[in-house]
């Protein structure tokens, strides 16, 4: 049987980027469009970019084996 090819899913590479150190960010929900409704701390607040808890770390690998841009997700396992 022959291995099927390890792809990642273009949609979580457009909205993920995964910094030097291996964390993942993300843009806030919610700075696309009405921004003339919402104050200025909020677009601000919306413009920076989130690390990705670390409960979704797991589906993130699953969702982007080979990484973005070539940089591999960091395992954010506590060793006591």
């Amino acid at each position: 049987m022959p291995k099927l090819k390890i792809r990642s899913k273009g949609s979580a590479k457009k909205r993920f980027r995964v910094t030097g150190t291996g964390k993942l960010r993300s843009q806030s929900p919610g700075f696309a469009h009405l921004l003339e409704n919402k104050n200025r701390g909020e677009t601000k607040r919306k413009m920076r970019l989130k690390d990705v808890d670390k409960t979704m770390i797991r589906l993130m690998k699953c969702l982007l084996p080979v990484g973005v841009k070539g940089r591999k997700i960091r395992n954010e396992k506590k060793e006591d």
